[in-house]
């Protein structure tokens, strides 16, 4: 039933096989046996691809229904195998110590437990400390704001962000509803060295991107001083649950022309690859398809980063 729906989603029969993972024969004798069962035709194949009989349309629709059902069970007898066999995750955030990532790291691990049926806890995890417990044992798995550069850990992309500027409230930018790289080079942009030295960063990017911006290295300690006392900028995320952890700041998202989408990342240690990974991995990647389909500039992810 997959395969038909694979086949109708992409309008061929060799797109569907690429995107499933299997060969286009596997794929069209599985769909004749399924239309032999059911005694009518599914698709109108053609040299330029396939599309659904009047039959086929409506069999997708319920389909559809089916696969999400059957989806479901799936999740609900992997919640309840963890439960019984009392299996737990330990999880780091490689991030940015913004105020209220206590309550991002709680969303998280709430999220992750219900989803999967194992405890979950999460800890702040930053650059190299983070990575250090990773490879340790310490942590199972990071999830981190940028790509990670490491060469034996496993990078997996489970959505992406736009990028946006904090400042203080009464920055002269404040009240503009974008800004664009030009608006910022008047004002210096904070290099968090701390954070970035496994990271490929917001400001990582955009120091590449433009040379015109001006960059300086500012500490953990330093980071309010930053904003508040020198009309610095910080390039963070756009998401509006940052707003509301921020309320002494403005957070303004980058013009359309200027914005580069951050990969948020699971990373693992290529040898401690479990079915519990990979399956926190189907949990994040369902998380961000949920949030993308509100409101927010953020897309879903899917894929391996080297």
């Amino acid at each position: 039933m997959k395969y038909f729906v694979g086949a109708v989603d992409k309008g061929s029969l060799s797109a569907a096989a690429k995107d499933l993972y299997v060969t286009v024969q596997a794929i069209s004798k599985a769909i004749a046996n399924l239309e032999t069962e059911l005694g009518g035709d599914l698709l109108e194949r053609g040299c330029r691809g396939v599309k659904p009989t009047e039959y086929g349309m409506a069999f997708y629709q319920r389909a559809l229904d089916a696969i999400t059902c059957f989806d479901e069970l799936e999740v609900f007898s992997q919640t309840y195998r963890s439960r019984e066999a009392g299996e737990s995750l330990c999880l780091g955030l490689n991030t940015p110590p913004f105020n209220g990532n206590e309550q991002l790291r709680e969303s998280v691990a709430q999220l992750v437990e219900s989803q999967m049926g194992c405890r979950t806890s999460m800890e702040l995890a930053m650059g190299e400390r983070g990575f250090a417990n990773l490879r340790g044992g310490a942590l199972d798995a990071l999830i981190t704001l940028g790509s990670y550069r490491h060469p034996d850990v496993r990078c997996e992309t489970v959505g992406m962000l736009a990028p946006a500027a904090m400042m203080r409230k009464s920055h002269p930018l404040a009240k503009q509803h974008t800004v664009s790289l030009a608006d910022l080079e008047p004002y210096i942009v904070a290099d968090p060295t701390w954070f970035s030295d496994s990271n490929r960063t917001i400001a990582s990017l955009y120091r590449e991107r433009s040379p015109r911006l001006a960059f300086a290295s500012v500490d953990l300690e330093n980071i309010t001083d930053h904003m508040f006392n020198r009309d610095g900028i910080i390039l963070t995320t756009g998401i509006e649950v940052m707003a509301k952890m921020h309320l002494d700041t403005a957070i303004i998202p980058l013009a359309p022309d200027d914005t580069m989408l951050v990969p948020v990342c699971l990373v693992s240690m290529e040898k401690r690859i479990s079915p519990m990974l990979t399956r926190l991995y189907q949990v994040l990647l369902g998380a961000f398809l949920v949030i993308s389909r509100g409101k927010g500039p953020m897309q879903v992810g899917g894929g391996r980063d080297a």
